[in-house]
């Protein structure tokens, strides 16, 4: 079963792009914070969408912080799949059509120096945090699941070693079958999945824009194929929705952890606005 969930996990990581990360990241101040964060942790390729004022202001507005209410479920409010929508975005184009590292999801941070007494243990911790995030989100929502991997070190041929962890959800009501009548099968289950790869060998400067803490052990997300991930796994018929799980993971993640969800195509051809989980606030890239 591992072999199997982690080969499906893997095959989807392979994207392009690789670049040099950089630890003294400047706060560019006619960005976006989610621009920011994105450049500091090594999704180079980020850019901020120019909507109409209106529309901007209505956004910013809101604050779009989903900590107090982001539904687990499909309820025809709030986080939906087209989450441009509710925010007053107005049609999504093909403006968002995401290119290199913005073309997945992805986890990035920093675990603090004073958490980590040295680049392994802030890998275990990373990935320990990532799967406390899932239980307890889903713990909140009253959901049943199995933890069916939980923080294995993975050493393959041919690919770096990673921790992998994997949460099956069982919640008939809402499509999401145990494993015999899924037909032992992962991809006509609900699962999220992490894959976390090491960090820098040695503690670098956090961007003063992000926590007190003033160095920490970083996890970027601009390798080809060595970033850390989060994977969500809907099958067709369940009313579960990928991003309103995400963001109730986000929600209990500590404020070194960040999850990048990247665009997704529309069957109307358009694309979903990317965004940054931050805590349970979702970071949009608007320009300023």
């Amino acid at each position: 079963m591992t072999k199997k969930l982690t080969a499906i996990i893997l095959a989807a990581g392979l994207a392009s792009g690789c670049a040099t990360t950089t630890n003294n990241y400047q706060y560019k101040g006619d960005h976006s914070r989610a621009y920011n964060l994105a450049q500091a942790g090594g999704l180079y390729d980020a850019r901020d969408y120019d909507i109409p004022r209106d529309q901007r202001d209505g956004v910013i507005s809101k604050g779009w912080d989903v900590t107090g209410d982001a539904l687990l479920f499909n309820s025809g409010h709030g986080l939906g799949l087209d989450w441009g929508k509710s925010l007053g975005l107005g049609l999504l184009t093909s403006a968002f059509a995401p290119k290199g590292v913005m073309e997945r999801d992805s986890v990035f941070g920093w675990v603090p120096e004073t958490k980590a007494g040295d680049a392994g243990e802030a890998w275990e911790l990373m990935s320990n945090t990532l799967l406390d995030g899932i239980e307890k989100s889903l713990q909140q929502a009253n959901v049943d699941y199995i933890v069916d991997n939980r923080n294995l070190h993975q050493d393959l041929p041919l690919v770096s070693e990673y921790i992998f962890s994997s949460v099956r959800i069982v919640a008939p009501e809402h499509g999401c079958p145990d494993w015999e009548t899924a037909n032992r099968d992962y991809d006509q289950s609900c699962y999220v999945a992490t894959t976390v790869y090491a960090p820098t060998e040695e503690p670098r400067k956090v961007p003063d824009f992000l926590t007190a803490e003033p160095n920490g052990y970083g996890f970027y997300a601009n390798d080809e194929a060595d970033y850390s991930r989060i994977k969500v796994n809907i099958p067709k018929g369940s009313n579960m929705d990928k991003n309103q799980l995400l963001a109730g993971i986000s929600r209990e993640l500590p404020a070194w952890a960040f999850i990048f969800v990247a665009s997704q195509k529309l069957d109307t051809g358009g694309y979903t606005a990317p965004v940054i989980l931050t805590a349970g606030k979702a970071e949009l890239f608007i320009q300023l």
